[in-house]
């Protein structure tokens, strides 16, 4: 017996309703992007917003993005902004909007992205769209997403980047093809770049 469902859920309705759902969660960042960044004061997103504009700062200034004199003035200190890829990525918008707008839209998009790359890992294993569609939602909106969100890590956002590594790495294990292969490896690089860290080895 067949069982037909109210819709038929294919990816762009399910970017859509991503979409929507981050606006809802977000709320009411959209309608007041240039008023109040997205997180808790007393929290991390001050550092947040101030990396985001010490690598505007740098690239358009042709300064390094790991050394500069604002700390141990004169002479300076060497730096690693905890959020450098997100500043780079989001570094297209700054250069036409303010800091905090750039940084809730970041925040946005970092939720989207990786909505869609649990939604296509899931499709991919099994082969269907239902359960790839909640999947991303689950993902998406995490404790781990939301906390991120609240106390301005949002270098955890990078988080969005693991579906993408792990479909491309079961592709190039399944396809004789060697795209799968280097974008899994451009990935990869691209988690490791987010957060130094997270490539880091455990100690017990």
């Amino acid at each position: 017996m067949n069982t037909k469902h109210p819709f038929e859920l294919n990816l762009k309705i399910a970017l859509i309703i991503y979409v929507a759902l981050t606006l809802l969660i977000t709320f009411p960042a959209v309608i007041e992007l240039n008023k109040s960044a997205l997180g808790c004061r007393y929290t991390d997103t001050w550092h947040s917003l101030w990396g985001i504009s010490f690598v505007k700062d740098s690239l358009l200034h042709g300064k390094s993005l790991f050394f500069t004199d604002y700390i141990f003035y004169p002479q300076g200190g060497y730096l690693y902004p905890l959020n450098f890829l997100n500043a780079i990525l989001i570094f297209p918008v700054y250069l036409f909007l303010p800091v905090v707008v750039s940084y809730n839209l970041m925040i946005m998009i970092l939720m989207v992205i990786a909505m869609l790359g649990m939604y296509r890992l899931v499709l991919y294993i099994a082969r269907n769209k239902y359960a790839a569609f909640y999947s991303g939602l689950c993902y998406g909106i995490s404790p781990i997403v939301i906390t991120a969100i609240h106390n301005g890590t949002d270098e955890l956002l990078g988080l969005c980047w693991i579906p993408y590594y792990a479909l491309y790495l079961l592709k190039a294990l399944d396809e004789d093809r060697m795209r799968p292969f280097f974008l899994s490896i451009l990935f990869l690089f691209i988690l490791a770049l987010n957060n130094e860290k997270s490539l880091q080895p455990t100690s017990r």
